[in-house]
């Protein structure tokens, strides 16, 4: 019998069903207005050709007079709601003075009728291009992952549910020891607090913290009476009853809190993140320590007793998100680079550190099954110069005696630049994700004549890339310039308009470009790293680039900018044992000198407008940073205000008229843009986020004085429980 329509159509994910009225993008309803549905339902059924404006309203708007703007309207909100882009469409493409085409590879669903007496069977759709999801991976798609990975067989999983649905951050699951609840974290009230809910259907949500301090990490003890957690404000290590109550801190106070940079936490100092029970509910272990020296910490529950098992740089990298193993004696904990993480067991009566071997690149939150014979672990998609080759997600990889993984199973495939934390009950019967969704993008604060803020911040671009980064402004303040990167690609130099419209790459790929300076109106230097080599670069935006040959050292800490004249270049170079120096390079002559004296750690050098002047940070000790501004004809260096408490995000930049420098600080885990005077002191706040997951970074003052551009990350997360099969 010849097939039927069922009205049923899926691309990238998505299903829309015309009988049913209803879009989903796996199994979560997407929200569109009627009007919107009805657009988005007759240019998928008429695909194969341009649908006119004339022709949608027709349809749409039958018998009711509207104008061009109402359909500019829906078409807008239909993209959004669908995460596509007028300037790069994957789904509904403009054509100029004609109306509208979709443009994505669709299948549609067809329904066979069977011999009589028998039920009806599904076919399966047709497979494009973009390829979509059959019924048997369906119940990882209600999860929000991204499915354009090779097939995976997902029998290991089932029943994967969504536990929480707000549209904050839901972070950091972990299991009762019965396995019948969730701890989990959450800053929906603006701050992190601890939240415990049952499995069971319909069970609400109780909090157990409710102090500001930014409660994160929870971790269940054996005997599930109480949850130790990590107090991010405090820097300490908490312990809490179940049923709420008074909390007990099991660290020392720290001199420094943990800290969240561009969304990940950090320790500092002798601050504690992470803690995991033994066994025997006796012992704590936790990570602390200054970033890039974060080692392993056992403590007593008591809080007495306190000892470093790991030591910094053994193994080499931060070693984070400690688990003990169910015989009490060893721990698996990943040692996290910029770039990738790697497992290591550490036993805790010995010392002895063993590498777990995996044929994966990246390994970070691992954690073994009760009778150690499997590792769960995730991968992500992190923010390098490169991609992991690897696919993003949830693993499980069995693990010989000689700590030695077989062939990885990918469990759960992840459609974030992150897939984040999980936990495992203690028989190994269920699995509990976390799946962070983030927003990077350039933002812009419109600023009236004092450099005051004049509206609200908005965001001015609108892709998909993982990150975008260096905003800079031509001079004359037509043309604005910045890095993004996409999965599996590399840093990309893009120049657009002011208010981010018509972007275009300048920069082709195969070589991941960053650190942008401006070179006069009509031309870009940059530095350009080719599988590790790094050259400094300068791009006409009307012709082909060249490499400038600089007798510099071009390092992993380098970092550079051209001065407004187009005469000078100024980095800082070195490393953390001798310190790191701002060094000036004559542009003409390839000549150097040293800016500032040896010893002192001066970092992200900017330039005035005027070429007179550079602000920097200098970095004093792992816990105090201080603002300074350098006179480059002198060297002399002029202390700005002093914020130890409120970290500093690179780099700063300068006002039209030479005299304020913004910059972006973090200040009680919330991060604002600001900006001080060089000549008066005075700071001024210019935005009011609230989140504690909202990072702004990298602001760049417009020459024209109206407009400062801001880097903007932002996350959401829920959390979701599933049944594992083996």
């Amino acid at each position: 019998m010849a097939p039927q329509r069922t009205g049923v159509f899926s691309f990238d994910g998505i299903v829309v069903d015309l009988k049913r009225l209803e879009v989903t993008r796996n199994r979560e309803k997407i929200d569109l207005e009627p009007k919107a549905l009805r657009v988005l339902f007759h240019l998928i059924e008429n695909r194969n050709r341009v649908v006119t404006k004339e022709e949608l309203i027709a349809a749409v708007w039958t018998g009711t007079f509207v104008t061009d703007n109402a359909l500019t309207r829906v078409i807008s909100q239909i993209r959004k709601q669908l995460g596509d882009s007028a300037r790069s469409p994957r789904f509904i493409e403009t054509v100029a003075t004609a109306g509208y085409r979709f443009i994505a590879d669709v299948a549609e669903e067809a329904a066979v009728a069977a011999p009589a007496q028998a039920p009806l069977i599904s076919a399966k759709p047709r497979r494009g291009r973009m390829a979509v999801a059959v019924a048997g991976v369906m119940a990882i798609g209600a999860c929000g992952w991204w499915l354009g990975h090779p097939r995976t067989d997902t029998s290991h999983v089932a029943g994967l549910q969504q536990i929480t649905s707000s549209a904050a951050a839901d972070l950091w699951p972990s299991f009762s020891p019965d396995g019948s609840q969730i701890a989990f974290s959450s800053n929906r009230t603006g701050r992190f607090e601890i939240y415990i809910r049952s499995l069971a259907p319909g069970s609400a949500e109780r909090q157990i913290t409710s102090d500001g301090e930014s409660n994160i990490e929870p971790a269940w003890s054996p005997n599930g009476q109480e949850i130790a957690y990590a107090s991010l404000n405090r820097g300490q290590v908490a312990v809490i009853p179940v049923s709420g109550g008074v909390t007990r801190y099991i660290t020392g106070t720290g001199s420094d809190a943990n800290r969240s940079v561009y969304g990940r936490t950090v320790a500092n100092s002798d601050a504690g993140s992470a803690p995991n029970w033994s066994p025997d509910g006796r012992t704590l272990v936790y990570s602390g320590g200054s970033v890039g020296k974060i080692n392993l910490w056992l403590v007593s529950l008591d809080g007495t007793s306190p000892r470093s098992l790991t030591h910094s740089g053994t193994p080499p990298g931060d070693h984070q998100s400690p688990r003990w193993l169910a015989d009490g004696r060893h721990i698996v904990f990943s040692a996290f680079f910029p770039t990738t993480g790697r497992p290591w067991v550490v036993d805790t009566v010995t010392g002895q550190l063993q590498p777990i071997q995996i044929s994966l690149g990246s390994v970070l939150f691992p954690l073994f099954s009760a009778d150690r014979r499997f590792l769960y672990f995730a991968t992500a998609a992190l923010q390098g110069d490169s991609a992991p080759l690897d696919p993003v997600g949830v693993w499980r990889a069995r693990i010989d005696s000689r700590w030695r993984a077989e062939k990885p199973d990918l469990l759960i495939p992840s459609g974030g630049p992150v897939a984040h934390d999980m936990a495992v009950t203690a028989d190994g019967s269920r699995i509990a994700i976390s799946q962070m969704r983030r927003e990077d993008a350039l933002w812009s604060l419109p600023l009236n004549r004092s450099g005051l803020a004049a509206g609200e911040p908005k965001p001015l671009t609108h892709d998909a890339s993982i990150a975008i980064r260096d905003p800079a402004f031509s001079p004359d303040g037509r043309k604005l310039a910045y890095a993004s990167i996409r999965q599996g690609g590399d840093w990309t130099i893009f120049v657009g308009n002011p208010d981010g419209s018509a972007p275009y790459p300048l920069t082709a790929a195969g070589q991941s470009n960053r650190m942008i300076s401006w070179i006069g109106n009509e031309s870009l230097g940059y530095i350009g790293d080719r599988k590790g080599k790094k050259n400094y670069w300068v791009a006409p935006l009307h012709g082909p680039p060249k490499p400038l040959d600089l007798k510099l050292d071009l390092g992993p800490y380098a970092f550079s900018k051209v001065s407004p004249q187009g005469t000078r270049l100024v980095a800082h170079a070195g490393n953390r044992k001798i310190g790191i120096k701002l060094v000036l390079i004559d542009l003409a002559t390839g000549e150097s000198r040293d800016l500032t004296p040896p010893g002192r750690t001066i970092v992200f050098p900017s330039w005035s407008p005027d070429g007179r002047w550079i602000s920097a940070v200098e970095r004093i000790d792992p816990k105090t940073d201080h603002r300074v501004v350098i006179d480059v004809s002198t060297g002399a260096i002029q202390f700005l205000v002093d914020a130890p408490d409120d970290p500093i995000f690179f780099p700063t930049n300068w006002s039209p008229d030479n005299d304020r420098i913004v910059y972006a600080s973090q200040r009680d885990g919330v991060c604002n843009i600001y900006w001080v005077s060089r000549s008066t002191g005075q700071v001024q706040q210019l935005t009011h986020f609230g989140s504690q997951t909202e990072i702004a970074f990298e602001p760049a003052w417009s020459p024209k004085g109206d407009q400062i551009v801001f880097g903007h990350n932002d996350m959401a997360a829920n959390i979701y429980v599933g049944e594992l099969r083996f």
